[in-house]
């Protein structure tokens, strides 16, 4: 367990047994956090086969601990998070293994202020899931509530103040047949868009690759050119995450989506000096439009609750993350793609302008991300010191495994939150120099590998 939760491959180290186990857990970590009284708790699921099982069997580990269960259905993750919030539960479970491959499934679990869990309160979470020790405090009881995506759209359309009707705007979705296939319908009908789907099916058939990155965006930005849409969008499988594809069906890249949601939001904000928090690994962009704001950057270790905590510390306007997640407290704590969504046609619809000329500006640096799994003889300490030797003429930051940054460029050397994976994420002003950073690093991981390989005995 990590602060994304539970992660694992569907009768391969995940089962039902766990599912129940983890809701016991929750319900009775819950109800530690009050003083009396029955904690409520929402739960969803995205659309994987494995869902309704797992699902049922994480219901009855929290009727179990005494919880009374709201089940959403199939939301998207920002819908349960906001909607802890609105209904002011004590948590929610999520069924999701967010953008991970089809044969997975996982946990998320959200607390009272409707974002996940911190370290230290997993740390608690997790020691109290080993222990076994679950009493049975009265029998708790479970109700359907068809209401969370509406009450989460209705909270969109009134904080971003949209009341008029945008049917100048086409617009191409990409769900993958994850949640999002639920609620986009619904948005864009509301927002009054021309739209076009394209995976649009709740059935958990991820038929492109489940992350929403350039390489798995080909049949989007096909059909935004045939169509001749004026953007397209794509979520993961939970719909926390966005990207776009411009109008000439190019990929703009994850990073892109906090950037120009960011903008939207400042350039209609009242003037004053105004906190933006993201984490480490995402793109120099940021600065540049909070430059353009006088805005403050504030950055975090990577995970989405870091960046959350962050914010409610700081009292921040906005933020998020560069896995094409953005964050806005006038909505809700978490990564919300539907809120992206709507702000980023409402800047459209209100600027008349085109997506490639508003990401122009942006455009300038190029980011890789990159990831590396480690033989066991290999420790994770050993590859963040060879990145701290890379250091020369460079500030190191160390707050989330290496980061080091010069003037024109950045790598950042870190342990995966969500797989057993080392990530090496680097953007420059030049691509040769982000290439660079991401092959120098590879290298020396390599050779690391090779010279400590055991050799068998004789």
């Amino acid at each position: 367990m990590s602060i994304s939760g539970v992660r694992g491959i569907v009768g391969n180290g995940l089962d039902a047994r766990i599912a129940h186990d983890l809701g016991a857990a929750f319900g009775a970590f819950l109800r530690m956090q009050r003083s009396e009284g029955m904690p409520k708790v929402a739960i969803g699921r995205d659309t994987r086969a494995s869902g309704p099982d797992l699902e049922n069997a994480c219901i009855e580990g929290l009727l179990y601990s005494g919880c009374e269960v709201l089940r959403f259905g199939v939301v998207p993750t920002p819908t349960a998070q906001v909607n802890v919030s609105l209904l002011n539960l004590d948590g929610a479970v999520v069924v999701s293994a967010s953008h991970n491959p089809a044969e997975w499934n996982g946990f998320k679990f959200i607390g009272p202020r409707g974002v996940f869990l911190n370290s230290d309160e997993a740390g608690t979470f997790l020691r109290l899931y080993h222990s076994k020790q679950w009493p049975q405090l009265g029998k708790g009881y479970v109700s359907n509530d068809g209401g969370a995506m509406m009450r989460h759209l209705e909270r969109i359309f009134s904080k971003l103040d949209i009341t008029d009707s945008w049917s100048e705007l086409k617009v191409a979705v990409d769900a993958v047949n994850g949640a999002g296939a639920v609620a986009n319908p619904r948005l864009l009908d509301f927002l009054g868009v021309d739209y076009k789907l394209l995976y649009g099916e709740a059935t958990g058939e991820f038929l492109r690759g489940t992350e929403p990155i350039p390489e798995h965006l080909g049949e989007l930005g096909k059909l935004v050119q045939s169509e001749g849409c004026h953007i397209g969008f794509a979520q993961d499988p939970d719909a926390d995450r966005l990207a776009i594809v411009d109008e000439q069906g190019q990929p703009l890249g994850e990073d892109l989506t906090v950037v120009l949601g960011l903008d939207a939001l400042l350039s209609t904000a009242e003037p004053g000096p105004k906190k933006i928090v993201v984490s480490l690994s995402t793109s120099m962009a940021v600065d540049d439009v909070a430059k353009k704001y006088r805005a403050t950057v504030i950055r975090t270790p990577v995970g989405e609750v870091n960046v959350s905590e962050a914010m409610i510390w700081n009292a921040a306007f906005a933020g998020g993350e560069g896995n094409g997640g953005l964050i806005n407290p006038q909505i809700g704590f978490g990564r919300d793609s539907l809120g992206a969504m709507a702000l980023i046609l409402k800047y459209l619809h209100t600027h008349q302008t085109s997506v490639s000329a508003w990401a122009a500006p942006y455009r300038k640096y190029t980011i890789l991300k990159h990831k590396i799994t480690l033989p066991p003889h290999v420790t994770t300490e050993a590859v963040l010191a060879l990145a701290r030797e890379m250091k020369t003429n460079g500030t190191l930051n160390q707050q989330d495994g290496v980061k080091i940054t010069w003037s024109d460029r950045w790598l950042h050397v870190r342990s995966s939150n969500t797989e057993p994976v080392i990530r090496l994420i680097a953007e420059a002003t030049k691509q040769e120099k982000a290439e660079s950073l991401i092959t120098d690093i590879s290298v020396a991981i390599q050779k690391l590998v090779d010279q400590t390989q055991v050799v068998p005995s004789t």
